[in-house]
């Protein structure tokens, strides 16, 4: 089986990360041949798949797409405002009236390009200072600070500069776009876009109201469906299981995949993977040779 030789970690702690899911992708490009497009991650968020994808050279370039201004920004800033989004990290004190202060930009529903560093420093530090890295929750060790773990026990700013410093020399291969999933894939024509591969990773329908900001609404999940359905260019979608999803995506080739997560406590997590390319799997493809019938695969990860 091939591998990944180059590891990127994203700066952000994501809740549904796919970091564990980057094999499966990879496997899914061999599968189909789809090496050398440009990926487009319209759900952008910690971005693990498109940035590992660019940096090993299996894709040619990526659009990482974000409706959270502060998460765009904070691409944004990787990108485009390295050394200022570097030296602002290296400055800030990581304590709990620094969460205050930056959880007021949560008011913030767009991004203010002159203020683009700043609101990148807000994103990065309530995600790696909340609890499980989601924006509009609370401080680890609480507002009190009474846990045995404090807020700045995830917030090594030596190992996120260096992940931000390796992230920036891929800057020539990214582009950031702020704009909504659905608005953002609406405007993309059906046809004539055989140069560029989707990778579509939506919030999930059980808890995405829990995990993430901007969630979606049952009819939203009807949208996305709506428009892939009639979608020709090469998609690859990634949801929580749950059988409301399965029936939008009736037709289409599925896939159960489980993920065996190795930590304190171990626990199993269950994600549909559905596509709408029908040929191209092979048996050797050990990920995903049985995606067009619903049989359930599982890998072990450690994290």
């Amino acid at each position: 089986m091939s591998t990944l030789n180059i590891k990127i970690v994203s700066p952000l702690r994501y809740p549904g990360s796919k970091a564990t899911f980057l094999q499966v992708v990879f496997d899914f490009i061999a599968a189909h041949k789809l090496q050398g497009k440009e990926i487009v991650e319209p759900y952008a968020g910690s971005a693990i798949v498109s940035l590992s994808l660019v940096a090993n050279g299996i894709i040619k370039k990526a659009t990482l797409v974000e409706r959270d201004p502060l998460i765009y920004s904070f691409w944004k800033a990787v990108f485009n405002h390295t050394d200022a989004l570097i030296s602002s990290i290296e400055n800030v004190e990581v304590n709990i009236d620094s969460w205050h202060y930056f959880r007021e930009f949560l008011k913030y529903d767009q991004p203010e390009e002159g203020r683009i560093p700043e609101l990148a420093l807000a994103g990065l530090f309530l995600n790696r200072t909340n609890f499980s890295g989601i924006l509009h929750s609370g401080p680890v060790g609480g507002r009190n600070q009474s846990s045995i773990y404090k807020i700045d026990c995830r917030f090594n700013k030596k190992d996120i500069i260096s992940r931000i410093q390796q992230i920036s020399t891929l800057r020539e291969s990214i582009s950031v776009v702020f704009d909504d999933a659905l608005i953002f894939l609406s405007k993309i024509p059906a046809q004539n876009n055989d140069t560029h591969f989707f990778y579509i990773d939506p919030p999930y329908f059980k808890e995405g109201h829990q995990l993430y900001r901007y969630h979606y609404k049952t009819v939203d999940h009807k949208r996305l469906s709506d428009v892939l359905r009639v979608a020709t260019y090469p998609w690859l979608l990634s949801y929580d299981k749950h059988e409301f999803i399965k029936l939008l995506y009736d037709g289409f080739p599925q896939n159960s995949q489980n993920f065996r997560y190795m930590s304190k406590i171990p626990k199993i997590e269950k994600e549909l993977v559905i596509t709408n390319l029908q040929s191209g799997l092979t048996e050797k493809n050990t990920h995903l040779k049985s995606l067009s019938n619903g049989a359930n695969n599982s890998i072990q990860l450690i994290v």
